[in-house]
């Protein structure tokens, strides 16, 4: 894994983590005509407050970040996986953004990650999809928080079947395929009451 630090506007981190994605592409490009497997990579970024200092022991002594802002972009990092998604950031990072229009971006909705108990909203970044794909999910994205908005209200049924119409259309957006699938696992509640609207990820 790998870490950096943008002192600078939101914009920086995360125009740097689409353009890593865009390199990645043409990596991988290469390595699929070579008959190698393609390499896959997750980022989350994250904004805020952190401690810049150096750790270690005299033998070995290194410069460092720590903080909560840190460790939620780790794990925001490791959100992708589940997601299906390369670049996940969260509420406090979009709403730092200088040229928001400068990204291809949706909400995903609100998780509590592993290991705090807080609620975040995170987002998507797919500016560096396939353009296809990418051009897709624009065209989708009222009929994606229509349906998001009918998730995290406690309508599943009808949420569902929301979704399935969007992974009709767009077979390859993995985010839809997953929220079919919480969709089938939370139809179990029967009171609106019971449900926050939060994803709790108990893995990393």
């Amino acid at each position: 894994a790998m870490m950096a630090v943008f002192p600078g506007p939101a914009d920086d981190a995360l125009r740097a983590a689409v353009e890593i994605q865009r390199a990645l592409a043409e990596f991988n490009a290469a390595r699929r005509s070579a008959g190698h497997e393609a390499v896959a990579t997750g980022i989350g970024v994250h904004t805020g407050s952190l401690m810049a200092g150096t750790v270690g022991a005299p033998e070995r002594m290194d410069a460092t970040v720590v903080s909560d802002t840190v460790n939620l972009a780790s794990r925001v990092s490791d959100a992708t996986k589940q997601f299906g998604a390369s670049l996940l950031t969260t509420d406090a990072t979009v709403s730092e953004l200088a040229k928001p229009a400068d990204f291809s971006v949706r909400r995903l909705g609100r998780v509590q990650v592993k290991g705090k108990t807080k609620a975040v909203a995170i987002y998507e970044v797919f500016s560096a999809d396939p353009p296809a794909l990418a051009a897709a999910k624009r065209a989708a994205t009222v009929d994606f928080d229509d349906a998001l908005a009918l998730f995290e209200a406690g309508y599943f049924r009808q949420a569902r079947a929301a979704f399935e119409a969007l992974a009709a259309s767009c077979p390859q957006d993995a985010a839809v395929a997953l929220f079919v699938q919480r969709c089938s696992h939370s139809g179990k509640l029967t009171a609106t009451d019971e449900w926050d609207g939060v994803m709790r990820l108990t893995t990393k």
